[in-house]
């Protein structure tokens, strides 16, 4: 269905598996000379939206970066779709199953393919021609074993806190934690290498597409055997699994991390205390939210926080879970800042731990305290309160958890189906966020 291209699947996951997810996650990218990034966004958004397919897109002029998930035959049919826009293009397009969606929304926007450090763009950088040399995953496996007779220098071009997770044999954890910091040159010292010319550099990344971009910038200083690893490290687990591999690998959706192979092998290590341990959390302090490896004990111990500082912040949302039949999500800040968990009747409260990928599609992100609000009633299904109807575009006042009141306008006048059962539709005039309540939390503003 694809043309030429490649699809790339899971090695260690049976046929009968894949069929019982019904569910795909997808990632591909394309280096093409799009003239009209915000058209090409758009249609993507077109195409994507009304199959319900969830995930990023971004479209700049040298080419696509997309990440998304829906259901098999729907990501299937964009796939096919994208290979008839770019037949030019070879496109290795990276399959897992999935038992649901992936990611929270769907964003298509124009963006760049990749964040670069200051003095840097990606129209200097000439990707169609400039970029180093494609090796296969099989050919990388003997490359990395034979590393230190060839003298090659491995390059990890993503986060420290993914090295941190998972890693090449032989790579070294990158200088800095965020990307986007990110100067290979100097992350590396490879100005100091006696002779650019005949070092071989070994770039990886997760699916390939950073590759494209640096190994272009070591080629435009000088660096003649710049090599990347086709696919990346998603592509080469599929093929080749998990050999020369050490950990996981982490991944930008709900997932966040996925095994190789077969190996069981854990190497990160806790924050905090060096103990063993693949979870990654946010620092439950709103401002910080930084992205760290922690531990169960540590998590607790530490309410949450990646420093002392942070656990002294005025705004530190709860790190604890409280267990409900509904789905799981923060309150509004002013909650928290003004006594705590609410217990105002018949409002149900529910506070879930961090999320670092964002919460199912339809529901808040709990990382986004300040935009929150209550979502449901106890007796958002009572008769009497079923039949509240109001206007659309009506002004109504809201009846926060402490008391106070918000003014808002009606989005759906009516108590919504399926998620929000029992709820109505608003947008605060203060934010312009919208949210759903429960038609109990509405009054009618004095006339």
């Amino acid at each position: 269905r694809v043309g030429e291209n490649s699809v790339s699947f899971p090695r260690n996951v049976t046929a009968e598996a894949m069929a019982l997810c019904p569910y795909r996650v997808l990632a591909f990218y394309v280096i093409a000379d799009i003239r009209d990034p915000e058209r090409e966004a758009e249609e993507n958004r077109a195409f994507l939206a009304p199959r319900g397919i969830v995930g990023r897109v971004y479209a700049s002029e040298e080419g696509l970066n997309s990440q998304v998930s829906g259901r098999t035959e729907d990501v299937e049919d964009y796939m096919d779709w994208i290979s008839q826009r770019h037949p030019a293009c070879r496109v290795i397009f990276k399959l897992d199953p999935s038992l649901e969606p992936a990611f929270p929304r769907l964003r298509c926007k124009v963006k760049k393919l990749v964040p670069l450090v200051d003095g840097w763009e990606e129209s200097e950088l000439d990707l169609l021609n400039g970029r180093g040399e494609d090796v296969s995953p099989e050919e990388w496996r003997e490359m990395i074993r034979d590393r230190k007779q060839s003298g090659a220098v491995v390059l990890d071009v993503r986060n420290g806190y993914e090295w941190d997770l998972g890693h090449f044999e032989g790579a070294e954890r990158p200088k800095y934690d965020e990307f986007r910091e990110f100067d290979p040159v100097e992350a590396y010292g490879l100005d100091q290498l006696p002779n650019k010319t005949d070092t071989p550099i070994m770039m990886y990344c997760t699916g390939g597409i950073r590759c494209e971009i640096y190994s272009t910038m070591l080629k435009k200083r000088g660096f003649d055997k710049v090599y990347k690893l086709q696919g990346g490290i998603q592509h080469y687990g599929n093929k080749v699994g998990d050999d020369s591999w050490k950990g996981k690998l982490f991944v930008f959706d709900r997932r966040n991390s996925v095994p190789l192979g077969e190996s069981s092998e854990v190497i990160g290590r806790c924050f905090h205390c060096g103990e063993k341990s693949e979870m990654f959390r946010n620092c439950c302090n709103v401002d910080c939210n930084r992205l760290h490896l922690c531990c169960e004990r540590c998590w607790s111990e530490r309410q949450g926080c990646c420093s002392h500082e942070c656990s002294k912040s005025e705004r530190v949302r709860p790190h604890n879970v409280v267990v409900g039949d509904a789905k799981e999500q923060f309150d509004r800040w002013h909650v928290y800042r003004d006594g705590g968990v609410s217990t105002a009747s018949p409002l149900r409260h529910l506070i879930s731990m961090s999320s670092t990928q964002g919460p199912p599609p339809g529901a808040l992100d709990p990382n986004r305290l300040h935009a929150s609000k209550i979502l449901e009633s106890e007796s958002s299904e009572n008769d009497e309160v079923m039949q509240v109807r109001y206007g659309k575009g009506e002004e109504v006042k809201i009846r926060l958890p402490d008391g106070r009141m918000e003014l808002a306008t009606v989005v759906l006048p009516k108590p919504s189906g399926n998620r929000f059962r029992g709820t109505i539709k608003v947008k605060y005039l203060s934010d312009n966020t919208t949210f759903h309540v429960s038609p109990d939390q509405i009054e009618k503003p004095e006339q």
